[in-house]
């Protein structure tokens, strides 16, 4: 009996021992797992702080490129302006020239039309 009570107990001793070994494995395992938590948290924040960056960027960079598209219609509006008003001018001076072509020969009379030749040939041969 007293073999089979040292056989129970070192039995008992040597699963308590292999317990312990399991138990520290677990616990290792679990502060593994722990530590893989922290630095995926850490890894996705940084992942996050670099997507957050880089959708910053791409946003200024568009709003960079919709100014510089802007200004860009804005000039070639102005420059169309500019055309415009240009070209309204020389419609209305050809208009004035053309009514006056039109109505000044019924309304100037010769004597008219000397003192106009006359006062050209005065400024041309004063200069």
């Amino acid at each position: 009996m007293q073999g089979q009570q040292e056989t129970i107990a070192s039995q008992i001793t040597d699963i308590e021992k292999r317990h312990k070994i399991a138990q520290q494995k677990l616990n290792d395992a679990r502060q593994s797992l722990k530590e893989s938590q922290e630095r995926f948290l850490v890894l996705k924040q940084k992942i996050v702080e670099q997507g957050e960056k880089a959708k910053e960027a791409s946003i200024e960079q568009a709003r960079q490129e919709s100014r510089l598209m802007i200004e860009g219609a804005k000039d070639k509006i102005d420059g169309q302006i500019i055309q415009a008003q240009r070209k309204i001018r020389s419609e209305i001076v050809d208009s004035a020239i053309a009514l006056s072509l039109q109505k000044l020969p019924a309304k100037i009379t010769s004597e008219d039309n000397q003192k106009l030749v006359d006062a050209y040939l005065d400024t041309v041969f004063r200069c």
